[in-house]
């Protein structure tokens, strides 16, 4: 059997894996990511690559511990975007630099007063109608528009920017517990891999990954029925980034839009039609969610529109209840740190607190040339 030693192995290429790979790295940390699947496969690539700010989590007109916790994080990313931020990534597309919320139901008022107030006034901006975007302009559109500070990433240029600096220590196969280090698989191949430290950062895999470790943190997954609509052409009107609130405190539709290889228009679609979704069809969830965009958009012509749809498991720290974290996760364990993000937009805040947690871990020295296969990128669903 082969075998190798490394400062940090870290187990799941999604985003909290790779940008950990980055930032130890740069650090002169000897370091490997493994990937049982694809680099990004799981919950990253399913991602809709905003950027949150935290106005989606206050809808009731208070600034919540969600919302609090992630207020930080835009600036830190778009600092990584311009090139001056922990990890350089200005190679990463940018699809848009606000994301929208659309507001008709009673909580409008509400809304346009916290957004007006000191809470988050640097964050959003309630529009008037002549600066709405054009697909607002619509004479059929209501309700009320506000520009969040929220930048929406091309989550595959992002995989990609993350992976190419260390292409090489992304190595592919399926790991296991052995003794006191990592039992690496791939296509009949072994590798023992021995660390200084274990980081646990494989979403929903963890928990397997973990159960034979005696102190591991409990696990919990809120699943999500995602839908995306393919347009027939390419319209640069239909490329939106909003949040439609109609009724509720939450948010009923979240769209985010994107380019297939054919140049066509995507819609990505989350919120609630996603939150509510695991109880339909696939026929089902897709015929609600059109029954929700028509009603918001009357004016939308869906004919000829390509639908289809993807589960999603959000992996998350065990909360009472089920209930969604207000942030995330790291724990450490005996053997391993066990991570989880709960959002892409709070990596970096992840990232600081595993640094802090490993404060004292000196470099070993340098890792030699691995004679292993490397884990391929994941694609949009839309490209399957």
């Amino acid at each position: 059997m082969n075998s190798v030693e490394v400062d940090i192995a870290i187990v799941g290429a999604g985003i909290v894996g790779l940008w950990l790979l980055n930032v130890f790295s740069q650090q002169g940390y000897q370091c490997v990511l493994i990937e049982k699947d694809a680099v990004g496969a799981g919950q990253t690539i399913r991602s809709q690559g905003i950027i949150h700010g935290g106005t989606k989590y206050a809808l009731t007109g208070k600034l919540n511990r969600a919302a609090q916790s992630i207020a930080d994080m835009p600036a830190v990313w778009q600092a990584c975007l311009d090139g001056n931020g922990p990890i350089n990534l200005r190679a990463v597309q940018v699809l848009s630099q606000q994301h929208f919320m659309w507001s008709q139901g009673k909580y409008t008022a509400a809304l346009k007063n916290f957004i007006a107030s000191k809470a988050l006034k640097s964050h959003s901006d309630v529009l008037k109608p002549d600066a709405h975007p054009d697909f607002f302009k619509h004479p059929e559109f209501s309700g009320s528009l506000c520009a969040l500070n929220e930048t929406v990433v091309d989550v595959p240029s992002l995989l990609e920017a993350l992976a190419a600096p260390y292409r090489d220590r992304v190595l592919s196969g399926k790991a296991a517990f052995l003794d006191d280090a990592l039992h690496l698989v791939h296509a009949g191949k072994h590798l023992h891999i021995k660390a200084q430290k274990i980081l646990v950062t494989a979403g929903e895999g963890a928990e397997q990954l973990c159960s034979t470790l005696t102190d591991a943190p409990a696990m919990q997954c809120r699943p999500l029925y995602m839908v995306w609509a393919r347009f027939p052409e390419y319209d640069p009107v239909k490329q939106i980034f909003v949040h439609g609130v109609l009724s509720g405190s939450k948010p009923e539709f979240t769209i985010t839009s994107h380019r297939d290889a054919q140049g066509h228009s995507v819609w990505y679609i989350g919120g609630e039609v996603a939150e509510t979704g695991m109880t339909r069809s696939a026929e089902a969830q897709i015929a609600h969610t059109q029954q929700v965009l028509s009603q918001f958009m009357p004016w939308v012509n869906f004919e000829g529109v390509q639908w289809g749809t993807d589960h999603v498991n959000r992996a998350e720290l065990a909360q009472s209840g089920g209930k969604r974290p207000d942030s995330f996760a790291v724990c450490p364990t005996q053997r391993a740190v066990v991570i989880w993000p709960t959002k892409l937009a709070l990596t970096p805040a992840v990232a600081h607190s595993v640094q802090n947690l490993l404060v004292g871990l000196l470099p070993s020295g340098s890792l030699v040339d691995l004679d292993w296969p490397k884990a391929p990128l994941a694609k949009p669903l839309w490209a399957n």
